[in-house]
């Protein structure tokens, strides 16, 4: 079963835009779970990038992720667990 079908058994989300253009999979998911994957409004992975050695805002994204999981029953995405830990073993030497 794909991401999106097993989502859309929990609400029925409008495929596209006002204007006529189709939703991105995170617009959906947002959609569907709440925006319970958004950080300060943004997709978690827009961070992924230019926040990755940020712990503050790695630990955020693993905030949403978990989130989503409970909302939406999908699996977290684990870089941004990955990103804390590698981070936290950093400041500890």
């Amino acid at each position: 079963m794909s991401l999106l079908s097993k989502l859309f058994r929990k609400k029925a989300p409008q495929i596209e835009k006002p204007n006529g253009e189709p939703k991105t999979s995170g617009e959906l998911i947002a959609e569907v779970t709440g925006g319970a994957n958004l950080v300060e409004g943004k997709q978690t992975w827009e961070y992924a990038e230019e926040k990755k050695h940020d712990i503050e805002y790695m630990k955020k994204c693993c905030d949403a992720e978990l989130k989503t999981m409970e909302k939406g029953d999908l699996v977290p995405v684990p870089y941004y667990f990955e990103r804390v830990a590698i981070l936290s073993k950093k400041e500890k030497n």
